[in-house]
């Protein structure tokens, strides 16, 4: 999989067929650009446009974006679209155009050619669905990161308390919201321990 911007990269003296020819020649045997299923993404987002009344819509395409938002403007988190990321979604488009021509599910390998880096960590190190978060956030948006990444449960860190609103908010999506009296790094630890 690749983005079509991939194609930008190279002079023009280099068609697109040339450089799918060459990607094929190093031993890849399907090209899919990661734009493919985004006609679908956009009607999925334009008929969810109600999910959001307060404030414009941010998409998650971009994983440095959705990153910094959760990081530096957490009222925001509840405008990002609750909608995979393109790469996540031409993922599972190729695996399954691949499982109808034919192929085995345990023989296909899904491998992303990309320029961005920040789309590169997202594909590397994903923040998996039913994964648990670790934090020390307590206020509403934490629920709305959770229910974005489809995630397990949420586990605040070092005692403290969720806001009202975060709990109402964890009954809504149904992700269970625990707690700790143990700081983020010695939760994941034992977590760690007790999973080995």
């Amino acid at each position: 999989m690749f983005p079509s911007v991939f194609i930008g990269q190279f002079a023009e003296i280099y068609s697109e067929g040339r450089i799918y020819e060459a990607l094929l020649n190093l031993g890849f045997t399907h090209i899919f650009e990661v734009e493919q299923p985004a006609s679908w993404l956009m009607e999925s987002i334009k008929e969810s446009g109600k999910e959001n009344a307060e404030g414009p819509l941010i998409s998650s395409f971009c994983p440095a974006i959705v990153r910094l938002i959760q990081c530096k403007y957490p009222s925001l988190t509840g405008n990002i679209a609750r909608r995979k990321a393109p790469h996540d979604l031409a993922a599972h488009f190729a695996i399954q155009q691949l499982k109808n021509q034919g192929a085995a599910e345990n023989e296909i390998g899904i491998f992303y050619v990309s320029p961005c880096s920040a789309k590169m960590a997202a594909v590397n190190e994903p923040v998996a669905p039913k994964e648990v978060w670790i934090t020390l956030q307590t206020h509403q948006n934490v629920m709305a990161i959770a229910s974005l990444k489809d995630l397990a449960a949420v586990i605040l860190v070092k005692g403290f308390e969720p806001d009202e609103d975060t709990l109402a908010r964890s009954h809504e999506e149904g992700i269970p919201l625990l707690g700790t009296k143990l700081g983020t790094f010695e939760m994941a630890g034992k977590l760690y321990a007790d999973l080995k």
